[in-house]
């Protein structure tokens, strides 16, 4: 059962998103926006663990680019934060394929300042099994939209374990760092 916590907080329409925020992103813009190196976002992009592939084009040989949509954009900005949550990439590859099936992380760009502060996203990881130690065990991955919310999660799931991790920040500086680049590219 998945649990919908922010209910209607996914729904905005990615034309009104991208009305705000330039609609086609290269590998350069994202570096920028991240403050990584260039080969970084390519790890992303290339690594088969990630699971995140450029929308609108990937480089197909030499002189090609990489042409990322602002989806694109957020989920390099979530696993930046889970690599920097110290998770490993082949988790981080699942959560964010678990979340881009239900989700539109780009919807959060417009939520306001105050909604993005109490932003969380849990993840659960079922509990081991005595009898199979080496079992790949499963994954319930989703935001919540405050502190108080992620207790009573972690209440009705007590053998589980809990990763739980403020991400509004993270989406809040990539909105001034989108808004920016917006006033760079219309110079």
């Amino acid at each position: 059962m998945l649990p919908v916590i922010c209910q209607g907080a996914f729904t905005t329409d990615a034309q009104q998103i991208a009305a705000h925020f330039p609609r086609i992103f290269l590998t350069a813009d994202i570096a920028w926006l991240f403050n990584v190196p260039e080969w970084r976002v390519i790890k992303f992009v290339e690594g088969s663990e990630y699971h995140i592939k450029p929308s609108h084009g990937d480089a197909s040989g030499s002189g090609t680019r990489r042409l990322y949509d602002i989806e694109d954009v957020c989920q390099i900005a979530l696993a930046l934060r889970l690599l920097d949550s110290g998770l490993g990439a082949k988790a981080i590859g699942a959560i964010l394929r678990g979340l881009r099936e239900r989700e539109r992380l780009s919807a959060m760009l417009e939520w306001d300042k105050k909604k993005l502060e109490g932003l969380y996203l849990l993840v659960f990881r079922t509990a081991k099994s005595r009898k199979r130690k080496f079992v790949n065990r499963g994954r319930d991955t989703f935001f919540v939209d405050g502190f108080t919310k992620a207790q009573v999660e972690q209440a009705e799931r007590p053998k589980d374990d809990l990763l739980l991790l403020s991400v509004g920040a993270t989406f809040q500086q990539l909105k001034s760092r989108l808004t920016k680049l917006q006033r760079e590219k219309e110079k």
